[in-house]
Formats: C-alpha cells, structure tokens, sequence
C-alpha cells in the first residue's frame, strides 16, 4: 500500500510479476491484478506500479518521449504526445532497457452540455460516421436553428 496526492492505493503485480498499467483516480485509486490499461486518452492520468530499474521513459505514437521518471513503487503521469501506440520502457541503472509496455492513445470529441448541443452533436456525429462508412466524400448539412 501507497500513499499518493494523499489517497491510499493497493499496489498489485500481475502474476507474472511485470509492472501494471492503470488509470489512476486519486478519489478510488484501489488496484486489482484485473486493472490494467490498454488504452488511454489524452491528458488521462495513468499509473505504473511494481516497476523494478531506475528509470521509466514513456514515448508517443512517433516515437517521441514525452516523459521520464525515476523508479517509485508507484509512477503516474499524464497521458500526451501524438495518438497510437505509447511505449514504456524501464531501465536499469545501467541504461539498459529491462521491460517494456505499450497502450493505445485515441481520442474522440465529446461535448456534453446537458442540453441540445449534446444531441446535435452526438447526430451531426453519426451521420459523419455514416458518410464515412459508405464512402462518401460528402459531408451531411444540417440546419440549425436557435430557439
């Protein structure tokens, strides 16, 4: 058991004893061996636990690292760079890479307003989806009118 941003969470390994990925809520930040991420979305807090080395590096879709820590029972950090497949890599004191990891970064645009423009968006949304399924190039007009 950890204690972080002042929240309690019970770090656990999976079998194998790899490290695990999980997103991280600081308000209910309990693990289980079954919380494991494989897809995350930009600017998410995702963690790392049971990392054994001295340095965790996380690179974006390009390749490009975003972010490096130092070894903790448990690492969090915030998802970014560009979408695709995110690498962790652990090393070892030596520079040598010892583990390593990867998760799927996407994002989609949601608005929520708790109104009309929820809705309006969620079916301008579908009819996009629609056109794009069927192949069309055309993009769906809707008229708007304000009430």
């Amino acid at each position: 058991m950890c204690l972080i941003n002042g929240a309690f969470i019970t770090v656990a390994q999976k079998p194998s004893g790899k490290p695990v990925l999980f997103s991280y809520n600081s308000s209910s930040a309990v693990l289980s061996k079954t919380d494991s991420v494989l897809s995350a979305h930009p600017l998410e807090t995702v963690a790392i636990a049971g990392s054994r080395g001295a340095t965790i590096r996380i690179a974006d879709g390009k390749g490009k690292e975003y972010i490096s820590l130092a070894v903790k029972p448990v690492n969090t950090f915030l998802v970014s760079g560009a979408l695709g497949k995110h690498t962790v890599k652990i090393y070892d004191a030596n520079k040598k890479v010892i583990d390593s990891m990867f998760f799927t970064v996407d994002a989609q645009t949601n608005i929520d307003d708790h109104g009309a423009y929820k809705e309006f968006v969620q079916d301008y949304y579908g009819k996009l989806q629609l056109a794009k399924a069927s192949g069309s190039s055309a993009t769906p007009i809707t008229s708007v009118r304000a009430q």
